[in-house]
């Protein structure tokens, strides 16, 4: 089984998260907090771009760029291990992996 990365996470904000389901952040923080874990938060990172690449606002490349631009924010502030809490952000992400 493949290990799990608790520490140097960084938690993505995601803008329908925030919008839609505010209590999620705050629940999530919450528990991490209560079991330790070690994150951060950066207001250097930007929205993933999902909502408007799955209905062709945004297309590849740039939703490419943009998530490699949240890559090296998180590289850059010592956190690699990004934790979503949106669905869209982690499909968004995860495929980006593969470019």
């Amino acid at each position: 089984m493949k290990d799990i990365p608790d520490k140097n996470l960084l938690l993505f904000r995601s803008c329908l998260v925030s919008v839609e389901y505010p209590g999620i952040e705050s629940s999530t923080k919450y528990v991490f907090e209560k079991l330790g874990i070690d994150y951060g938060i950066s207001e250097k990172q930007t929205c993933c771009t999902g909502l408007g690449h799955y209905s062709d606002v945004f297309d590849q490349v740039s939703t490419t760029a943009i998530g490699a631009r949240n890559f090296k924010v998180a590289q850059n502030l010592g956190r690699p291990n990004l934790v979503m809490m949106c669905a869209t952000c982690y499909a968004i992400n995860k495929n980006l992996l593969s470019y």
